[in-house]
């Protein structure tokens, strides 16, 4: 998508037409290609991607060089069944009559291309809403994991010592500029990934400029060299590395900042092709259209790519207002044999003087603890990491969208700008984030407000002039003009004015391009003209006696439609149509009905006048009246602003909530919400506890879910839960009947009595009570002399505590303990195991005899 395009005063002499990046005769070898080959020599060596009908396998990949002779391959790119490899113009010929041959494109140089926008196009409003809706989704805001919301620059690297970056939020960082992709620590050699990357993602706790997703980690791919530059082999070997680590690192988004240099994208090359296969793989892919327009079929690969979110640039108030940046690359691609011309972009984005962090490219000069640098950079580069943040964000409030859901909801949700519909110069818009995350899930219901707009069509004679007239109320807003000439023969160009009160008053914009554009920030009230001309491009060649087409887009403080009265059902409002000079009659009117934050509209059947009576129907919408005005030859079209949400009926209760459960210390009881009619209730529920006859009830602190445990205090009472149904109409409550009176739960055993000891006669045995469930029972305990088998126990008089001890009686029988838990809700005895038979105490031998010797005899 180039560097950051330059300024000029008038446009050069038209630009040569170049080859398609496309093979348009089916000779299996790129058009581009093919003419860079014609000149050279059958020797002349050109770096090529092959892509083949299988697998590129080393078996394949051997049998090729046998079949074209040797050559030096580069990288296997499994996305796309290819490889990169450098081959002769010779081989080229050969490759192309080879079996499994799919493709020969050149592997052309790939570089990189160039925020109030946050506010303008409505991320700051939504996090103001939901805090909670930043990237963040692992529970730990102070680190960066896996689980958070992630994002893969693949660009010129990541700065992770900017203060905006660090911290960790890079996870990984992989270097595929040559050679395989390594894993090292992350750096940035340009800058230009890691001004990307921090309006993704920074904190902006350095530069003060926060990205869209500040709490969201991020992983570093870099596929170009210092210089901004590197190949689509590397950059497809960069893709391929995310698809392959998606699970590893949480991958859902990637973004694209960068082009090669074909003129007109068919979406058909292998780098358009792998990031198709990206999104198969669940990735969003946010790609930059490029900053070759405002030509037409100037989109860059891989932003043809039909899977792509491909992204134009546009300006934001802080730039002099709304308008398409003239550089941003426009549709259609390229149409080929079965593919045909596609609408792109999908949508334009802030890229113009986009404020992010600056990368440390003169260390030491950039120390860590001072390194909060910060530069503006336009392009659509800027813009896209815009988009990739808005995809994260609604991946935050609805984890489950496909790629396809993300695209298809940004692109549903812009702001219409240039021809009705989607169109190739500003894809279905203008980005209302606001209204993007809305539609995702997000809980957002107040839109920011945002500059009126109005769009003028109609045809100009070439070399003629056009002067349409619009009356600004309020100068809060900039005014900005675009102007895009839909028809534009080779020798015509145009100019664009704006004059306050019949003089000119801004200036012209007059380089003489498809488009021109003009921006103002403190416009004048009252009236202003936007003067077009059609001026002779070629100087001496006679301009064609013929009509362009032009469709001119002004934003501002207008003097707009508008909606007067009540949202109510059954209530009527009434649509003023504006100011329009040079418009008296002809008006045409269409009341649309749109979603809760005043995107997504679409005509109401029927409503064609100045008033509409509010219907059921748009419960829990927004109205705007839009008119379309003849002011000469040019048709102009405006919506009012959306009107507030429509408020539906307060919800009505038609079956009470019921409670399922049983009444009883400990249980745990369940509510429904009951039935109630309504559009979107949202339902509250608070426990009460309330005497034995269902009456005198009082909330129970902190009661609050549809489930609820009875407690101690509850016994005695009965219970009844409260659900109050709240929608945009109003609230109302509902009380379920009460419950049986609770009582306490009964003591039960969970574990029995033990009993620990020699069971024989004189020893002493020691029990416990086991253990027991049940609302504070008392206990009482009682030891039992049984049978030899444990069986026909009785009780031994006396003997309630926790030790006994064995008499002779007990010879020959066995024990056991027993425990009885008593409390209000009733009584259970728990038994000890049987003892061992009691035995007798064996008697204790008699002394062994003592032997005396006796003297001897005589005196010896």
């Amino acid at each position: 998508a180039g560097g950051a395009p330059g300024l000029a005063t008038a446009a050069a002499a038209p630009a040569p037409v170049l080859a398609p990046s496309a093979d348009t005769n089916g000779d299996r070898v790129f058009d581009d290609l093919a003419e860079q080959l014609a000149p050279l020599g059958a020797v002349a060596r050109v770096n090529v991607i092959v892509r083949l009908d299988t697998p590129a396998v080393d078996m394949r990949l051997g049998l090729l060089q046998a079949f074209v002779g040797p050559f030096s391959l580069g990288r296997v790119l499994a996305l796309v069944d290819g490889f990169s490899a450098t081959v002769t113009k010779e081989q080229v010929e050969r490759l192309r009559t080879a079996p499994g041959v799919v493709s020969i494109e050149e592997n052309g140089a790939v570089g990189v291309g160039n925020v109030p926008g946050n506010t303008d196009f409505g991320v700051t409003k939504a996090r103001t809403d939901v805090p909670a809706l930043d990237g963040e989704a692992d529970g730990t805001p102070t680190t960066y994991s896996k689980d958070d919301l992630v994002a893969a620059v693949i660009d010129t690297g990541i700065d992770a010592t900017h203060h905006d970056l660090d911290g960790g939020k890079v996870l990984v960082f992989a270097d595929c500029v040559s050679g395989a992709c390594t894993v090292t620590a992350p750096y940035d050699d340009h800058g230009h990934g890691t001004h990307v990357a921090a309006t993704i993602a920074g904190t902006g706790a350095g530069s003060g400029q926060p990205g869209v997703a500040p709490r969201a980690a991020l992983v570093g791919i870099k596929v170009l060299n210092a210089a901004g530059s590197g190949t689509n082999a590397a950059v497809i070997a960069g893709i391929a590395w995310a698809v392959a680590n998606k699970a590893t690192y949480g991958i859902r988004v990637i973004n694209l900042s960068l082009g090669d240099s074909s003129s007109c994208s068919s979406g058909t090359e292998a780098i358009s092709a792998t990031v198709n296969a990206a999104a198969a793989a669940g990735i969003v892919v946010a790609v930059a259209a490029g900053n070759s327009g405002p030509s037409a079929c100037t989109i860059s690969s891989p932003g043809g790519a039909a899977d792509a979110l491909t992204v134009g640039a546009m300006a934001d108030t802080g730039q002099g207002g709304f308008f398409q940046a003239y550089f941003s690359s426009r549709g259609p691609t390229l149409a080929t044999a079965g593919n045909p011309a596609r609408v792109k972009p999908d949508v334009s984005a802030p890229g113009w003087n986009v404020v992010s962090a600056s990368a440390c490219l003169t260390a030491p000069a950039c120390l860590a603890a001072t390194h909060n640098e910060s530069t503006a950079k336009s392009g659509t580069s800027m813009a896209t990491p815009f988009v990739a943040g808005v995809a994260l964000l609604m991946l935050d409030a609805a984890p489950m969208l496909t790629p396809a859901q993300v695209k298809a909801e940004i692109m549903a949700t812009a702001v219409d700008w240039g021809a009705a519909g989607t169109d190739n110069d500003y894809g279905a818009g203008r980005l209302d984030a606001y209204a993007a995350l809305a539609s995702s899930g997000a809980a957002l219901t107040a839109p920011p407000t945002a500059p009126g707009h109005a769009t003028w069509t109609g045809p100009i004679i070439a070399g003629g002039q056009v002067d349409l007239t619009t009356a600004v109320a309020s100068g809060a807003s900039p005014l900005a003009a675009t102007v895009v000439f839909t028809t534009f023969p080779t020798n015509a160009a145009g100019s664009l004015q704006l004059l306050h009160a019949g003089t000119v008053d801004f200036g012209t914009s007059a380089f003489e391009l498809r488009q021109e554009d003009l921006g103002l920030t403190a416009p004048a009230t009252g009236a202003w003209t936007m003067r077009l001309r059609s001026v002779n491009h070629v100087t001496g060649a006679a301009v064609p006696a013929q009509a362009l087409a032009y469709v001119l887009d002004v934003s501002g403080g207008l003097d707009l439609p508008a909606v007067s009265g009540s949202v109510l059902e059954g209530q009527t409002l009434t649509g003023a149509a504006g100011t329009w000079s040079g418009a008296s009659s002809g008006f045409v009117y269409a009341w649309q009905r749109c979603d809760a934050v005043g995107a997504a509209c679409a005509a109401i059947g029927g409503a064609t006048s100045t008033t509409y009576v509010v219907a059921a129907a748009d419960a829990g919408a927004r109205l705007r009246f839009g008119v379309t005005v003849p002011v000469g030859t040019a048709t102009a079209t405006a919506l009012s602003a959306a009107t507030a949400l429509v408020a539906p009926p307060a919800p009505t209760s038609s079956a009470i909530p019921t409670i399922s459960g049983t009444a009883q210390d400990g249980e745990t009881l369940t509510a429904t919400t009951g039935t109630w009619s309504g559009i979107g209730p949202v339902f509250t529920r608070q426990w009460q506890r309330c005497n034995g006859a269902g009456a005198n009830c009082s909330s129970t602190a902190g009661a609050t879910a549809s489930t609820y445990v009875a407690a101690a205090a509850d016994v005695g009472s009965t219970l009844r839960v409260t659900v109050t149904a709240t929608n945009a109409g109003g609230a109302a409550a509902a009380q379920s009947a009460a419950t049986a009176v609770v009582v306490l739960l009964p003591p039960a055993a969970t574990a029995a009595p033990v009993i620990s000891g020699t069971a024989q006669d004189g020893q002493t045995l020691a029990a416990t009570s086991g253990t027991w469930a049940g609302t504070t029972p008392t206990f009482t305990s009682q030891w039992q002399r049984c049978n030899s088998s444990g069986a026909s126990c009785v009780a031994i008089a006396g003997a309630t505590v926790a030790s006994y001890a064995v008499t002779a009686t007990d010879i020959g029988s066995t024990l056991r303990f027993a425990v009885t838990g008593t409390n209000a809700g009733g009584a259970a005895t728990a038994q000890s195991a049987a003892t061992a038979v009691v035995t007798a105490i064996p008697p204790t031998p008699p002394p062994a005899p003592v032997v005396v010797a006796a003297a001897p005899a005589g005196g010896g």
